[in-house]
């Protein structure tokens, strides 16, 4: 399952994906590429992120240091395209070139207020080479051009078209020189992509981590917002105390009335649920479905307390008006997630029905 398949299927999970405060394009590239758990290693170690994150949020003395790095957060922008061009080795342009200095200075400064946060997960890489290639006055400012620095007969060339300018010299006298530094701009923009390359992994995984951070830090402020636990992984059972549909108890807040949690536990074997037209039967049922949705996308869940067993599919069918709205009939839709189901049956997968 994708994320975006999880979101088709699964009610209240586009809600939960809307309601983070995701501060960067890059960050909301990293939210859905999240992949869908089911080893429970992966599964603690995306609660334990969430953990630590949550942690620094609730800790005071951190206020002054997470908004700087909230700040530096919204400046981050997605360069994967350039950092693709680069690992081609294809000559870049001086906003490309800018895009790679302005994201090592911005990488540097978050790896610095990682580490003065003791944020364990972030394991940033230093791009200060990056930055002295690209930044050769070393001023350290999110600025790019082919500085004179560069070479001293580009420097030169300047120079005298900047005099020839002066004298109000003709086109065809300044047009050999203008001609002349381009083409020295060029090569030295080949032999910045050639110092560079050996850099391209690293820019990547820089982004890749820095993007992740603003994912996790969205989780910790949505678990303290939305009063989300973390989930026990366990082999066995399936079992939730207070467990209740965050979108479905923010439309009845929204009419002034309360969302009654529901304490449940799901054996391996088939359980029936029953009782009175209207009572929660089906809200129950999403309840479940998205809670383990939320877990194996490595959220904490909706609940007061949560023991959850991975499974390798979810499958739900409560007959939603969505249906019709894909051309399907209820009847039929129904039939396509029990074949789903019996389809999974047959090959073994674990799976919540």
């Amino acid at each position: 399952m994708t994320i975006r398949q999880a979101i088709q299927q699964i009610s209240g999970f586009g809600y939960i994906l809307n309601s983070l405060n995701i501060l960067s394009p890059a960050g909301r590239k990293e939210l859905f590429s999240l992949p869908f758990l089911t080893n429970r290693n992966d599964i603690e170690t995306a609660m334990d992120e969430t953990e630590t994150a949550f942690n620094i949020v609730n800790t005071t003395e951190n206020e002054r240091l997470l908004s700087v790095l909230f700040s530096r957060l919204t400046q981050l922008r997605d360069i994967s395209g350039t950092v693709r061009l680069l690992s081609t080795k294809n000559t870049l342009t001086d906003i490309e070139l800018f895009e790679i200095k302005h994201f090592a200075l911005l990488a540097e400064s978050v790896r610095e207020l990682a580490g003065q946060l003791k944020i364990s997960f972030a394991a940033i890489p230093v791009l200060e080479k990056i930055i002295d290639i690209l930044d050769p006055e070393k001023k350290r400012i999110p600025h790019f051009y082919v500085y004179d620095r560069y070479s001293p007969a580009l420097a030169a060339l300047r120079t005298q078209l900047s005099r020839m300018s002066g004298q109000e010299c003709d086109e065809q006298e300044t047009e050999p020189v203008r001609l002349q530094a381009q083409l020295l701009e060029d090569k030295i923009r080949k032999d910045l992509v050639q110092q560079l390359f050996p850099h391209a992994p690293a820019l990547s995984k820089a982004l890749h981590k820095i993007a992740r951070l603003d994912v996790v830090f969205a989780k910790a402020l949505q678990v303290k917002e939305s009063g989300l636990c973390r989930p026990t992984v366990d082999d066995q059972r399936t079992a939730y105390t207070a467990l209740f549909h965050p979108e479905i108890r923010n439309l009845l807040r929204g009419q002034h009335k309360d969302f009654q949690p529901v304490d449940i536990t799901v054996p391996m074997q088939p359980t029936v649920i029953t009782g009175a037209n209207m009572s929660g039967k089906s809200v129950l049922l999403k309840s479940v479905a998205l809670a383990q949705t939320m877990m194996q996308f490595g959220f904490y869940v909706a609940a007061q307390s949560a023991t959850v067993v991975p499974v390798e599919q979810i499958v739900i069918s409560v007959g939603d008006s969505e249906d019709e709205l894909k051309g399907l009939s209820s009847f039929a839709a129904e039939m396509l997630r029990l074949n789903t189901a019996i389809d999974n049956t047959n090959q073994q997968v674990k799976q919540l029905v």
